[in-house]
């Protein structure tokens, strides 16, 4: 085998980065990404790039509060089959909550040289309840566009947004691919939220590009909606270097290595391994959500990443996850307004995650009624729980995968507790 010396090697890396630019990434239809960015005191890019630094240096990361972000997804269609069934719009959802919160069941997949930091990030997305004019919604709203014009999407995602500080607004374009979206620094804008296409959305349909069947593409595109770049981001002006400085070079995150180029193929979980100038190896986190790959390929989130989707919903976002928004949006516990109760307790639920069955502890021993809601707040199973009883089963094995709410009321008592359910 002729070995290449370090010159000839740096040449054929370059060669090979633009030749896979120029035929990937429009193959891919890819999410559109900032350019370098200057540290000025009003580039709102760079002063969350700041913002970020000083939300480490406060401790502020350290806080392991569940933040929920309210949510509203439209569906854009042109003929009566491109109306995706609210089925598959709970599949993304579900997808997506469980990858924010390290539930995915492929975390097998990640390498053991990244275990360590990979990340529950302690976040979800809630289909909102009520509408912006305080009435009921499923989160999901079906838009009928005849001769559907990807070329006019801005106009339309203008046209169907809702208030933008108050819910995620999340488009779904009819036979699309790819996806793109706004970034944390440009919250309120007349597009905030962010693009997903069918063919690439939810995690069953029979219009489901091969690949991309495990609603990655979303869970991608949220990460930039919280603040992150690719993990390849800025990454080539720093070919050949091993490790420039993390913090304000690349992704701005520094469990995540610099990555100069992209995997060989989307087509394959490559490896990320990368050759230095100085004879050195390393691996980039080719699994990672914010890379290009297949879903098969993505696994994880890293604890850099949750810092900057954290800050993000502490500064640009917070108004989203506030109580009072959460309240607004129909994504706090459900309640029920004719017999207002305090919470004196929280439910203590086993196992969580839960398959068949799971065992909820009940605060009093006075009897009840235990209900379960699922993320749109609905009721989806009542039992009654009998003076004397102190645990009680709840089946369910016929509920599809995600997050629901236990909630356990008798004699001015209540308690509420939440759940995963997971196939």
């Amino acid at each position: 085998m002729m070995l290449l010396n370090q010159k000839t090697r740096r040449a054929i890396a370059i060669l090979y980065f633009f030749y896979v630019a120029a035929a990937l990434l429009p193959a891919q239809n890819p999410c559109r990404a900032p350019f370098n960015t200057t540290e000025r005191s009003d580039d709102p890019e760079a002063a969350f790039n700041d913002y970020v630094r000083r939300f480490v240096a406060d401790g502020r990361h350290l806080n392991t509060d569940l933040k929920t972000i309210p949510t509203v997804v439209h569906i854009f269609y042109d003929a009566a089959a491109d109306s995706l069934p609210i089925e598959r719009v709970q599949s993304q959802i579900t997808a997506m909550n469980l990858d924010f919160r390290r539930l995915n069941p492929d975390t097998v997949k990640t390498r053991s040289q990244f275990k360590a930091v990979a990340a529950d990030c302690q976040i979800e997305f809630c289909l909102a309840s009520i509408d912006p004019q305080g009435q009921p919604t499923r989160g999901v709203v079906w838009h009928h566009i005849p001769g559907f014009n990807p070329d006019l999407l801005a106009s339309f995602m203008q046209a169907t947004q809702w208030p933008p500080l108050h819910y995620l607004n999340f488009w779904v374009t009819p036979n699309g691919e790819g996806g793109f979206s706004s970034f944390a620094w440009e919250a309120g804008s007349e597009t905030d939220g962010f693009v997903v296409g069918a063919k690439q959305f939810g995690t069953f349909g029979s219009n489901l590009k091969d690949g991309f069947n495990e609603g990655g593409t979303g869970t991608h595109e949220a990460g930039h909606y919280l603040g992150l770049y690719h993990t390849f981001h800025d990454g080539f002006p720093y070919l050949g270097q091993c490790f420039p400085p993390c913090d304000s070079t690349g992704d701005h995150v520094c469990d995540t290595p610099l990555d100069w180029t992209l995997a060989f193929s989307t087509e394959q979980c490559e490896d990320g391994q990368r050759f230095c100038d100085n004879g050195a190896v390393f691996f980039t986190m080719s699994e990672n959500y914010m890379a290009y790959a297949f879903d098969t390929c993505t696994n994880v989130f890293s604890q850099g990443q949750r810092i900057r989707m954290r800050a993000a919903l502490d500064s640009l976002r917070a108004e989203l996850c506030s109580p009072a928004n959460l309240a607004a949006t129909g994504c706090l516990p459900p309640t029920n307004d004719q017999e207002p109760m305090p919470v004196v307790q929280k439910l203590q639920a086993f196992p969580n995650p839960a398959h068949d069955m799971v065992y909820v502890q009940i605060p009093s021993a006075s009897g009840g009624q235990i209900r379960l809601w699922n993320g749109q707040g609905n009721a989806v199973l009542s039992q009654t729980v009998s003076p004397g009883t102190t645990e009680i089963q709840v089946p369910v094995v016929g509920l599809p995968a995600g997050f629901y709410w236990l909630e356990w009321r008798n004699n001015g008592l209540s308690g509420v507790g939440k759940i995963v359910i997971w196939r």
